[in-house]
């Protein structure tokens, strides 16, 4: 996967505002797997990635911090999946692996090129005794072919594997559901609740979209939609500036369509300022 075509810069509010997203054209160089019947990648693809924070007149980057930000001139090995909205998207921050000179793990992540080597020793770190490796860490240092042999040897969960037909993020929900997790999408928002008088910082509640975005499983539409409104929050934290009002009003309509609970407008509430100095 050749890294972006083009940045797009799009303003996410009419008015001044502190956050903007980029549009970023992928160019397809090669596939190296597909499952059987899979949909046909399709030589291009737009997604929506990190921007920028803007702060008196100066571009701050934003990332996420175990991904890549996808830049012009780098090369990526992505994990994509189209959705039932027709879209393309990459599976999750961890589905985009730096890919420059044939070598995973070497080129751009976290916004700055990189060594294949200080890839490794990222994710060395991030080792968990008694987990299964990442695939990043398998195959940091190897060429694609290294991703493919992994994947064609790998055995398809078995729930998984029946509701092929459903789309990635529907397919999630019921191999989850299956496992019966802890936390649950609906549980993790059922605080945000309206009734629930509940209140939250911009931190405390972009901790909680993240929570639910990771939750949602793939990053499909809805997932990037909570995402992309967790980091304007954070970005404007104790600030005037606006929100994501887009990426608000679509988080509104996934959890009160997912779980039945009405969240308001799902902004945040200073605690302090409520509850401070009379």
């Amino acid at each position: 996967m050749r890294g972006p075509s083009g940045l797009y810069r799009k303003r996410q509010q009419r008015t001044q505002e502190d956050y903007l997203s980029r549009t970023v054209d992928l160019r397809v160089e090669e596939l190296v797997w597909a499952r059987s019947d899979a949909p046909a990648l399709p030589p291009t693809v737009s997604v929506t990635a990190d921007g920028w924070q803007l702060k008196d007149g100066t571009k701050k980057e934003l990332g996420s911090p175990d991904s890549s930000r996808l830049e012009v001139g780098h090369d990526y090995v992505i994990t994509f999946a189209r959705f039932s909205d027709g879209a393309w998207s990459p599976l999750g921050s961890n589905g985009v692996l730096p890919y420059d000179h044939g070598r995973i793990g070497e080129g751009e992540f976290q916004g700055e090129t990189g060594t294949a080597d200080a890839y490794r020793s990222t994710w060395e770190e991030r080792l968990v005794p008694g987990d299964e490796q990442p695939m990043a860490f398998r195959t940091v240092g190897k060429p694609a072919t290294s991703v493919q042999g992994i994947l064609r040897s790998a055995t398809p969960d078995a729930t998984a594997a029946r509701y092929f037909g459903l789309d990635p993020a529907a397919r999630y929900q019921k191999v989850a559901g299956a496992s019966e997790p802890a936390d649950t999408f609906c549980s993790v928002a059922a605080p945000l609740s309206v009734s629930e008088d509940s209140r939250h910082t911009p931190d405390e509640l972009a901790s909680v979209l993240t929570d639910l975005a990771d939750l949602a499983g793939p990053a499909g539409k809805d997932a990037s939609a909570l995402r992309q409104y967790a980091r304007s929050l954070q970005a404007g934290a104790g600030t005037s500036a606006p929100v994501d009002d887009t990426a608000r009003k679509a988080s509104v309509a996934r959890i009160e369509q997912e779980c039945g609970t009405e969240v308001g407008e799902l902004l945040p509430t200073d605690t302090e300022t409520d509850t401070g100095k009379g």
